[in-house]
């Protein structure tokens, strides 16, 4: 079932942030006036241009014929930095005379009007469209997030970095007033991998709430294997544990492990966190905004 954008979208706040996603995002009305707000304002696209820093990202600056008012986008897509540069100069022939505000009409131009979807594409359309608000938040005079609704918070959570096995080796972070860590998959087999995240957990105390990130890289066995041998670690969540290509993967390791999940960044569209939050397979939705398919 293909769900839209304003349907999942209050959804999948929800799911992410746990909190009210009217207070989040406001209504569809919020960016509905913003956008026509800016419509008197009869701004278009006159040029596109592109530029690549491998090994991540693929940069966009779509230019207006307002003076001074250029957009700047980003995908971030790993080791595919000039095919996402080749599909976002397929889309400046679209975007060419066209309103940038206009932001969901474009995407659903871009996105529904191909035949051949996905990978690099939606990379491109991610760039195009974080350009596109940028925009629009020019052209309003307000950053994005007023635009969709305001700050629910005055400030944000973060975590550091942090590791070893010895107490003394997270002196620095906890210095540095981190209550929170991520750290790298362990190196080595399954047993390994789990003698090294207890020795983390007690090097790092009780309190010190623990993350671990890998990169879906190993076979679901042997991943089975490991959340079952860390599940008395209380980790606040293990990222990437499993690629995305099979969906049963997914749930089989849901069904052998208590130990939350995180994943999202190789996930794009809305309708492709989809299966993952309704069946309750992630406990954190990570969706990259360079490659997911943008703001949008």
């Amino acid at each position: 079932m293909k769900i839209t954008r304003r349907q999942a979208l209050h959804g999948l706040a929800a799911t992410i942030a746990g909190m009210s996603t009217a207070r989040f995002i406001g209504s569809d009305d919020v960016v509905a006036q913003a956008i026509a707000k800016a419509k008197p304002l009869n701004i278009k696209v006159t040029d596109v241009r592109v530029w690549t820093t491998p090994p991540r990202s693929t940069f966009v600056k779509i230019y207006t014929n307002q003076q001074g008012l250029i957009g700047l986008g980003q995908a971030h897509m790993s080791g595919k930095e000039p095919t996402v540069a080749a599909a976002i100069l397929q889309l400046r022939e679209q975007l060419i005379g066209r309103d940038p505000t206009a932001i969901e009409a474009n995407w659903e131009d871009f996105y529904e009007g191909v035949r051949w979807r996905g990978g690099p594409l939606t990379g491109a359309i991610s760039a195009v469209d974080n350009a596109c608000w940028d925009i629009l938040g020019q052209a309003l005079g307000q950053p994005i997030y007023k635009i969709l609704g305001g700050p629910i918070h005055d400030k944000v959570k973060v975590y550091g970095g942090g590791g070893g096995i010895t107490a003394e080796s997270w002196a620095e972070t906890k210095a540095l007033g981190y209550t929170t860590s991520r750290v790298g998959w362990p190196q080595g087999n399954v047993t390994q991998w789990i003698k090294h995240v207890h020795q983390l957990r007690e090097a790092c105390g009780p309190d010190h709430e623990l993350a671990i990130h890998g990169s879906g890289i190993y076979s679901t066995p042997d991943v089975v294997s490991f959340m079952r041998g860390i599940e008395d670690c209380n980790l606040l969540f293990v990222e990437e544990p499993l690629q995305m290509d099979d969906i049963g993967d997914w749930r089989h390791l849901r069904s052998h492990t208590s130990t939350p999940i995180a994943t999202g960044e190789r996930v794009q569209t809305l309708n492709g966190f989809q299966p993952y939050l309704q069946e309750h397979l992630i406990d954190f939705a990570q969706p990259d905004l360079h490659a997911c398919g943008g703001l949008t």
